[in-house]
């Protein structure tokens, strides 16, 4: 789906979900078909839903509650890039499957998910909390020509390194 925005979490307060609902009216502005799709369980959930009614963004954000795997790959398969609003991550385990799954991934420029992200090359980086830059940066993906094409390819190759006998092999060799 050419404007479907995935964002992938528990619904936390330093998960930062509620930036991706604050940055959706600019994006809609410049790409009025995008809309996003919220997955997770957590106790933001109702604040979240209240923000969305608030901003007016109801046909253009649904929540799905928790999801079985199957469910998730399906979404992530779906979307055009996933995003990670995160304030702070061990590792971006969510970035790396939407790459598996051809979507690219924006996300915030904190530790775990740098690693996960190759600014420029299987996704975009943004400063956390940056509403305008995620923003910037959505529109970009979903409306640049060729650009998230680039990024999925790209993002494909990268999530190839990450199986888990390699995984294993390589923490195995570092002990």
């Amino acid at each position: 789906d050419p404007s479907l925005i995935v964002w992938i979490g528990r619904l936390e307060p330093y998960k930062r979900a509620g930036d991706l609902l604050e940055s959706l009216p600019e994006v809609i502005r410049s790409i009025p078909a995008a809309r996003a799709a919220i997955i997770g369980a957590g106790s933001s959930r109702l604040t979240l839903e209240q923000r969305v009614r608030e901003l007016g963004l109801e046909a253009s954000v649904t929540f799905t509650g928790f999801v079985s795997e199957s469910e998730k790959v399906e979404w992530l398969r779906r979307a055009a890039v996933t995003v990670n609003t995160s304030e702070k991550e061990g590792w971006g385990m969510t970035v790396i499957e939407g790459n598996a799954c051809g979507a690219p991934s924006v996300s915030s420029n904190v530790h775990g998910l740098r690693d996960a992200v190759r600014d420029g090359k299987t996704g975009l980086l943004f400063p956390c909390g940056d509403t305008g830059a995620l923003a910037q940066s959505l529109i970009r993906v979903l409306g640049e020509e060729g650009l998230r094409e680039d990024l999925a390819a790209q993002g494909l190759v990268w999530a190839q390194r990450f199986e888990w006998d390699r995984v294993a092999d390589d923490t195995l060799a570092l002990i």
